[in-house]
C-alpha cells in the first residue's frame, strides 16, 4: 500500500511513541486504513518496528530478507514495494521503508506474493558479478534462493545474467516456471508461448510468419467485435462473441480467414 498525503493536526500523534512532533525527515504518515488514534505513525518508528521483525542473510551475489507479517498489526493492510517503491511522497520528497542502499546496477529484486509456511514475507536482491552470474531457485539446499513451497522443485529454475539481461531458465521442473505478464508481450512468428489463466494452461502459436500476436495485461485486454474479427488472418481458433436479441452468446469459430 502506497501512502498518500494526509492533513495532520496538532492533536494527531504517533501510535507507537504517542508524540505529535514531526519533521520533514521523520514525518507522520498514514500507512494503512486505520483511523482515530491509530491512524498516524512516525516513519522512523515504523522503520524500527519492521527492522525488529526482519531477518537478513547476505552472500556474495544474493541478499535475502525475511519479514514476519509485513503488514499493519491492526487492520492487516499488507505493505508492498519494500525495496523498489516509495512508501510515501510529500512535498516532492520520497521516503522508503529500508535504510540500506540498493546495490549498484545491475540488480534484480524479487518479492514473494504470498507468505511462506512460517508466516514470513520474502524479499531477495540478486546482484551478479563477473565471477558468479547464475542464481539457482528452488526449495532444496543446493539452491541459493530458497523457496519453501511443496510445488517448487529442489532446483526449480535459474536466473542468469548475460548480455546485460536477466534470463529465467526452467530446470525441467515438475510444474514449470511461469512469468507474470505486466506489459505487452509479443509472440514472434514460428514460435509459441504458454500462458496460464487460473488452472488452465493455454498454448498460442503463429503459423504464418506475416502475423504477430501480442498478449496484453488484463487491464489492456483487447475487445474483439464482429468487424475486427474479419481482419485476423492467422488460422487460429478463437472465441467469437455475438449478440442475439440483447443476450450474449459465445460460439467457437474453427478458422478465421
Amino acid at each position: 500500500m502506497k501512502c498518500q498525503s494526509k492533513i495532520i493536526s496538532e492533536n494527531d500523534i504517533c501510535r507507537f511513541c504517542f508524540l505529535s512532533v514531526h519533521t520533514e525527515e521523520n514525518p507522520l504518515i498514514a500507512n494503512c486504513i486505520c483511523n482515530g488514534s491509530m491512524k498516524f505513525v512516525h516513519l522512523d518508528c515504523l522503520k524500527s518496528w519492521i527492522e525488529v521483525k526482519t531477518i537478513e542473510k547476505e552472500s556474495e551475489t544474493l541478499s535475502s530478507y525475511y519479514i514476519k507479517n509485513f503488514e499493519c498489526g491492526i487492520c492487516l493492510t499488507r505493505y508492498t514495494g519494500f525495496f523498489y517503491q516509495d512508501l510515501f511522497i510529500q512535498n516532492g520528497k520520497k521516503y522508503r521503508l529500508i535504510n540500506q542502499p540498493l546495490p549498484k546496477a545491475p540488480y534484480l529484486i524479487i518479492e514473494s506474493l504470498v507468505k511462506d509456511k512460517n508466516g514470513y514475507d520474502n524479499f531477495f536482491i540478486i546482484s551478479p558479478n563477473s565471477s558468479k552470474n547464475i542464481i539457482r531457485l528452488g526449495r532444496g539446499h543446493e539452491s541459493e534462493l530458497r523457496i519453501g513451497d511443496i510445488s517448487v522443485s529442489r532446483v526449480h529454475a535459474q536466473i542468469k545474467f548475460e548480455n546485460n539481461n536477466f534470463c529465467l531458465e526452467d530446470n525441467t521442473s515438475k510444474f514449470g516456471s511461469l512469468r507474470l505478464i505486466g506489459i505487452s508481450h509479443e509472440i514472434k512468428p514460428s514460435t509459441f508461448q504458454y500462458f496460464q489463466v487460473g488452472r488452465t494452461l493455454i498454448k498460442i502459436s503463429i503459423d504464418k510468419p506475416e502475423n504477430i500476436i501480442k498478449l496484453l495485461p488484463k487491464r489492456e485486454s483487447p475487445k474483439f467485435s464482429e468487424t475486427n474479427m474479419k481482419e485476423v488472418k492467422s488460422p487460429i481458433k478463437m472465441t467469437q462473441l455475438q449478440k442475439n436479441n440483447g443476450d450474449d452468446k459465445v460460439e467457437d469459430s474453427e478458422k478465421l480467414e
